[in-house]
């Protein structure tokens, strides 16, 4: 004789309310809030609104479906972290845009915090570590400061602290990911000293995980700053795929200009300013390009 499950009427109404809600909500917000902030700040941003905004508003079912232990919550999940490269992408996308880059940091916070998912924390915890350095970003005049010429009166504190507290969080859950491995880059960039044969080390695994040109590119630099500019050149110029890409031509000028090698620099540093669009960064470029050409 087969025993009722007294769970099983509960379950079906939860999968119930997980259709209801997705026909529901997620299509016409994904269209109706993307679209109008799209239309009114950008494309981009307005995508990340709106799969924000799906997710947001499916917390509620989260923790309903969590509290239940509901074999759904597992699909949730999935759906949440396919939405975490968006998320993530956008973010990166407006970081040098003050405003939007709040406003992206803050949409996701609110979206996806009560997930304890450990890549969800790492991209919380990456986005807060970055942000916490961006009022130090530019100079008054509004030019662009490197990260080593930072400075760090200007950075917040409290955001630090909350991005370290999330990556613990993390961590401990021993389901290491892409994420997880850039905020502990982005960690230790804000210790007094920086740990360079670290950082390098942590860029090595994370192109394991996701191998790409620039998860390369990022190591190159690493490996200069270790080792030496000359090290970090010869991982750069057997990079392939970037040649459209300016932040390998302004590493590779300004490896060559720490070597001295003063036309090649400048040659580099052209090639950087023919691909920027930002006027911080090509203000920043081209002082560069006159103080390499004056000291060729």
């Amino acid at each position: 004789m087969i025993t009722p499950d007294p769970q099983r009427p509960s379950r079906l109404a939860d999968t119930l309310i997980a259709v209801v809600l997705a026909a529901a909500f997620g299509a016409p917000i994904l269209v109706g809030v993307g679209g109008l902030v799209g239309w009114a700040l950008h494309p981009m941003l307005g995508v990340l609104a709106a799969a924000c905004t799906v997710v947001g508003m499916s917390i509620l079912l989260y923790r309903h479906l969590r509290r239940k232990r509901h074999g759904l919550l597992v699909l949730f999940e999935v759906l949440v972290l396919a939405v975490l490269p968006c998320w993530g992408l956008a973010y990166s996308h407006f970081m040098g845009q003050a405003e939007c880059s709040v406003s992206s940091c803050q949409v996701g916070e609110t979206a996806f915090r009560p997930l304890a998912e450990p890549e969800v924390l790492g991209l919380l915890a990456l986005m807060l570590l970055h942000d916490a350095r961006r009022a130090a970003r530019l100079d008054d005049a509004g030019e662009l400061v490197l990260l080593e010429d930072q400075d760090r009166s200007r950075w917040d504190t409290a955001r630090v602290e909350e991005g370290r507290a999330m990556l613990e969080r993390a961590l401990p859950l021993r389901k290491p990911g892409p994420y997880q491995l850039q905020a502990a880059i982005a960690s230790l960039h804000l210790e007094p000293e920086t740990d360079w044969p670290q950082i390098a080390a942590l860029y090595e695994r994370l192109a394991l995980l996701t191998p790409s040109p620039v998860v390369e590119l990022n190591r190159a630099v690493a490996v200069a700053m270790a080792d030496g500019p000359e090290h970090g050149l010869a991982l750069i110029d057997g990079i392939e795929g970037l040649d459209g890409y300016l932040h390998l031509h302004s590493a590779r000028a300004d490896l060559l200009r720490r070597l001295g090698r003063g036309r090649e620099a400048a040659e580099a540093y052209d090639r950087a300013l023919a691909l920027a669009s930002q006027p911080a960064e090509r203000a920043f470029l081209e002082r560069r390009l006159v103080e390499v050409r004056s000291s060729a």
